[in-house]
């Protein structure tokens, strides 16, 4: 995964103004299409594979962050880290729609170099809902290349369809719970969190509706190394230890 930060819209700003500056600079070495961008959108000249040489030397948006950027930014990178998610810094990784704040990312197969292009990126865009009208209302997305993908494929080994829904019933045991996530996929099985803070009756009714095989409840309990299972199917419940929940599954 690719990674970068665009900052909050005040430090966009600013950084838009001096990589406008330092393109209009070397415009003379611009390709026409990076030349007519420069006009409209400065931004766009950094995904230009023609003018890779003076994008190499363009200011990084992550030495123009504020002090709230630059820390969300802090922490998720930590984030990633202490899942063990490999990630690189792409210093001129950008979004050129003026909604997207903070956080951009691209995803990368091993066989794809950068000139045949991602598998599919995105980025927060917090600033959305108010442009449109509405409350502010934090925001991500992502798209991506369903056909790179399928290319991709055969050096990816998959995931059984047994899925495990994580529900967290202890508000400070939200980290633990992702780490659970974490593991749970890297055993080779589906797993998914509810990551805003809904009651535990609403994630139950996301574990069903995604069709989860297992809902885990990660509590209290998790002091004494114990999550809760229980079978969507049946309503078996069962406190097991936390790193015996990819097995108490694949029984189901």
């Amino acid at each position: 995964m690719l990674l970068n930060s665009l900052g909050d819209p005040a430090d966009r700003a600013d950084y838009r103004a001096r990589l406008r500056s330092y393109l209009e600079e070397r415009a003379d070495a611009l390709s026409a299409d990076s030349r007519r961008r420069l006009a409209t959108n400065p931004l766009r000249v950094l995904d230009s594979k023609e003018d890779a040489s003076v994008v190499a030397g363009a200011p990084a948006t992550l030495d123009h962050l504020g002090a709230a950027a630059a820390t969300h930014f802090a922490g998720v990178r930590s984030g990633l880290e202490r899942r063990k998610i490999p990630y690189e810094i792409a210093p001129r990784l950008v979004r050129g729609l003026d909604y997207y704040n903070r956080t951009v990312f691209e995803y990368q197969a091993s066989s794809y170099t950068a000139a045949q292009g991602a598998l599919g990126g995105g980025g927060r865009y917090d600033p959305l809902a108010e442009l449109l009208g509405g409350p502010p209302t934090p925001g991500v997305g992502l798209a991506m290349g369903v056909d790179r993908i399928v290319a991709a494929m055969p050096e990816v080994s998959g995931r059984e369809g047994r899925g495990v829904f994580v529900v967290v019933a202890d508000p400070e045991r939200r980290e633990e719970a992702l780490d659970l996530v974490a593991a749970l996929r890297t055993g080779g099985l589906a797993a998914d969190a509810d990551l805003g803070e809904r009651s535990v009756k609403a994630q139950f009714k996301a574990a069903a509706r995604r069709g989860a095989t297992v809902a885990a409840v990660v509590g209290v309990e998790w002091a004494r190394g114990l999550v809760t299972v229980r079978d969507m199917a049946t309503g078996e419940e069962e406190a097991v230890p936390i790193g015996e929940v990819a097995a108490w599954t694949r029984a189901r």
